[in-house]
């Protein structure tokens, strides 16, 4: 055999092993047996106080998490495994084992997976819990699916690789993941979502709402508490707000709709729209464009600073006001006209200063290459702030 011959052969043979070797430890070594699939179900249920921590630990598999009113932690485990023939199949099932067992004050739910790794063919667990309504959960998972709901207390979930589902927590719910779709509606308590690169939807949260999702679309509708957004590189919706809002996401979009507190937002290279706010508003961004409209009285001040775009800001007829308005290398087109605003011009840039009416808050609006437009709208159905609790 000729030497090329020898080190191609040799080649082939080290690739193989690397593939095998990389394969066993991303738990896909059956790779090539997906088309052979059997699937055996494992059981087992313990004693367990209505208020219990339950923590579930787990890879390479769906987790599935509901509750009931019996102080019974059950347990089914799916094993679902592809190899060459059902008797491969089986040995590996026997081999896999549900672990249930109590340590100190907390009831584990587990698999021998990690025991496992001299299997060189490939296997999932999926796993569906029916926990007391009170237990407090932690779900550590990776490579799966994760759905939780239905409890009554502190809940966390973490997650690597698969979509997350949070549903009618009477609590606070904390979720940390990656590369995860989370979805979450009917939170009692606060809400904190750590995440990259996923898209996350959130719906009805009585709390306080953190979430920290960069390189993903962040949707948030009806939240009772404050609201803090960072990210990058996304498109953040925001409506029905009920405190302060602050929105901390370079290179995003942001759309804000219905918030009764103080909002504060910074990005750059993508449009800022807010509809219909109540509190102060600070917004800063570049090369885009800033919209605001809101058929409220102000009650609070406004900040708008931007460069290479225009801002433009819609009141009702009603409203009272001091403005600093300057367009450097730009124009600015007011509807609101009165004896004690006054239209400048010098060395290319446009300003508008003075009081309109009884004058109030303060509006500082400023954009270098951009126009700044003050648009009247139909003052019918303007409010007064709503009086909000004490923090």
């Amino acid at each position: 055999m000729r030497f090329r011959e020898v080190v191609f052969v040799l080649f082939v043979i080290f690739f193989g092993l690397l593939i095998t070797l990389v394969a066993k430890q991303q738990g896909c070594a059956g790779l090539f047996w997906r088309e052979q699939s059997y699937s055996y179900p494992e059981g087992g249920t313990t004693s367990c106080p209505l208020y219990s921590f339950i923590k579930i630990v787990n890879r390479f598999g769906d987790v599935k998490v509901s509750s009931w009113d019996r102080a019974l932690l059950s347990a089914t485990l799916t094993k679902q495994i592809w190899a060459p023939n059902k008797k491969k199949a089986k040995g590996i099932a026997e081999r896999l084992q549900l672990i249930l067992r109590q340590e100190g004050n907390t009831y584990l739910v587990s698999t021998n997976r990690e025991g496992l790794n001299n299997i060189t063919y490939d296997f999932q667990t999926d796993m569906h819990l029916m926990v007391p309504l009170n237990s407090q959960v932690t779900v550590d998972n990776q490579r799966g699916e994760v759905e939780i709901r239905g409890l009554a207390g502190d809940q966390e979930v973490r997650n690597i690789g698969d979509r997350i589902l949070a549903t009618d927590i009477d609590g606070n719910l904390v979720i940390k993941g990656r590369d995860n779709d989370i979805v979450v509606e009917g939170i009692t308590g606060g809400l904190t979502v750590n995440n990259l690169h996923g898209d996350v939807t959130i719906t009805k949260v009585e709390g306080e709402l953190l979430v920290e999702n960069p390189y993903g679309d962040v949707k948030a509708d009806q939240i009772g508490g404050k609201a803090r957004i960072i990210s990058k590189h996304s498109s953040i919706s925001l409506s029905k707000i009920g405190r302060d809002i602050e929105v901390i996401a370079p290179n995003s979009r942001v759309w804000i709709r219905e918030a009764e507190g103080s909002l504060v937002v910074e990005t750059t290279n993508e449009p800022v729209s807010v509809e219909g706010f109540l509190g102060e508003v600070h917004i800063k961004t570049t090369n885009a464009t800033i919209t605001m409209s809101t058929a409220a009285l102000l009650a609070g001040g406004i900040r708008a600073e931007n460069s290479n775009g225009s801002i433009q800001l819609s009141m009702p007829d009603g409203v009272s006001f001091q403005i600093e308005a300057i367009a450097s290398e730009g124009n600015i087109d007011s509807d609101f006209q009165y004896t004690d605003l006054v239209f400048s011009q010098q060395e290319g840039s446009t300003f508008l200063t003075g009081t309109y009416r009884e004058g109030g808050p303060e509006l500082y609006l400023k954009t270098e290459k951009g126009d700044i437009i003050l648009k009247k709208i139909p003052s019918a159905g303007v409010r007064e702030r709503p009086s909000r609790r004490e923090d």
